[in-house]
């Protein structure tokens, strides 16, 4: 038998057929290790999150920096993936404006939120420093909506 003697045939559909399902195969695989990966490094942020900070989900009076109540308060809920919802409260707890309060896992006791009025247009930034000696949270909070710039300064302690 010589070399010459050797046919070959291709299968020409069914290696087209091959190597399209090897194509999405190897990226459905791809997808669903790193869908994986990312579900549990979501899930673990969210747990160190809860664990140092879901004690700060209560509800809390709110004063300006000179130490003058401002009649209203604020609530905290964590949420499943460790943020917070933030409700601005009336003196007759009606809505204010809300936010979203992430605590950075990386600098202790350190977040940042943005707020948006219910009423108006009124939206902007919140620094948020949790003191825990004093168990209150001191917030820096910036306008960023229309009008000249603002800059305000309250400190939220939990309500008894």
């Amino acid at each position: 038998m010589t070399i010459n003697s050797i046919s070959f045939r291709l299968d020409l559909p069914n290696l087209i057929a091959g190597l399209i399902l090897g194509f999405v195969a190897g990226y459905l695989a791809a997808y669903l290790a790193h869908a994986t990966y990312d579900w549990r490094q979501a899930s673990a942020k969210a747990r160190i999150l809860h664990e140092k900070y879901g004690k700060l989900a209560r509800s809390y009076s709110n004063f300006r920096a000179d130490g003058t109540a401002t009649g209203g308060s604020v609530e905290l809920v964590q949420r499943p993936d460790g943020s917070f919802e933030v409700t601005g409260l009336n003196a007759d707890r009606t809505v204010d404006w809300e936010s979203v309060l992430w605590m950075d896992e990386k600098f202790d006791n350190v977040g940042t939120a943005r707020y948006r009025h219910k009423v108006g247009v009124g939206y902007g930034i919140q620094i948020v420093r949790y003191i825990p000696e004093q168990d209150m949270m001191h917030v820096r909070g910036v306008r960023e909506s229309g009008g000249p710039p603002l800059e305000f300064v309250h400190t939220w302690r939990p309500r008894k």
